[in-house]
């Protein structure tokens, strides 16, 4: 990777050295991995939470909608980077600006979900279906918005070549504040919130041990984007080197790729699902996923009637007339082969 003439273009280059052709390769083959295994982790965060019971919550739907905005990087913005180093066009400035306009929409998305699910944990709303995925669709919206604006209106960082544009600062700064800070302190907010009273009220339960996941893989996002950030609104104005530009770049990249793991490794639902969707995505091996239990289904005891009947297999029941309830009964007692039990 390299720097444009004004020295704030982060971009692959084709080097004139007889070795850039084993570079390149050795580039190729790292991107691809990386690409890989942040799509296929992202693939299984989605995946979990829709086949474990535990996580089939409403306000995990703003997990997938963070998950999705991740998969813009790790299945598009990676794979483009590896076809343009084997076409040979890694400077080209419509690349570039398509790159940015990937990393803004999962940023923004990403923040603006993750400020959504801290306000439902923080709050302990039971907001509807509809409700759910109006505010995740605005999630959206509004980081498609930023995207198209930003290269619309000629705001933004100069990444992809340019003149720094000091006259709309005021502008970026506001925008920057609404859809960054402003998410970014309410999610810290409603975090803190929720955890205060989970560990007050539910100090052992799942729903805690979930937040903490959240909240690891939400410190992580800070701690690999804040350098970007910091960097993107420093080129407004001013050059900036070339090396902490690349450092800061593939960083904020990286964390596309490693969240999913986070998660694997803070929560042992999402582990668990991990492990069996591997074996039957790569082994093809038959796997088995939780159901909710027998008392989850039908209450505590006491609360209703639930009836067992179990049959011998030697016995065809279906071709038996349907006798009367006074009748099975009397049966039952008699032991002709069906034993049943009554939990009252």
């Amino acid at each position: 990777m390299s720097t444009a003439p004004n020295g704030s273009v982060a971009s692959w280059t084709r080097d004139e050295d007889p070795g850039s052709g084993q570079n390149a390769a050795v580039r190729l083959t790292l991107l691809s991995c990386v690409s890989a295994a942040g799509s296929l982790g992202g693939v299984f965060v989605i995946s979990a939470v829709i086949v474990m019971e535990p996580l089939r919550t409403r306000g995990n739907a703003f997990l997938v909608s963070s998950a999705l905005a991740h998969l813009l990087v790790s299945a598009l913005l990676l794979p483009s980077t590896c076809v343009a180093i084997l076409a040979g066009v890694t400077r080209d400035p419509g690349l570039c600006h398509f790159q940015w306009a990937l990393l803004v929409v999962c940023l923004v998305a990403s923040l603006l979900s993750f400020a959504c699910l801290a306000a439902s944990q923080g709050l302990a709303l039971r907001c509807s279906r509809g409700a759910v995925l109006a505010a995740a669709l605005a999630s959206w919206i509004v980081a498609t918005t930023v995207a198209l604006g930003q290269r619309g209106l000629g705001l933004g960082p100069t990444f992809c070549g340019g003149a720094p544009m000091a006259s709309n600062v005021p502008l970026q700064a506001a925008v920057a504040a609404l859809c960054i800070l402003v998410p970014v302190l309410l999610t810290v907010l409603g975090f803190g919130v929720a955890l205060a009273r989970m560990r007050r009220h539910e100090p052992d339960g799942a729903a805690l041990e979930l937040l903490k996941s959240h909240v690891a893989v939400y410190l992580l996002t800070l701690a690999m984007w804040v350098p970007g950030v910091a960097l993107a609104a420093v080129s407004i104005s001013r050059e900036v080197p070339p090396h902490l530009v690349d450092v800061a770049w593939w960083l904020a990249l990286s964390h596309s790729c490693l969240y999913s793991y986070v998660y694997a490794a803070t929560h042992r639902t999402f582990r668990v699902a991990f492990n069996k969707l591997f074996f039957y995505c790569c082994c093809k091996s038959h796997v088995t996923f939780s159901r909710p239990s027998r008392e989850q289904r039908i209450g505590p005891q006491g609360s209703g009637v639930g009836l067992r009947v179990h049959i011998i297999p030697a016995m065809n029941i279906y071709s038996a007339k349907k006798d009367s309830s006074q009748a099975a009964v009397k049966h039952c007692v008699q032991g002709k082969g069906l034993h049943c039990s009554y939990d009252l």
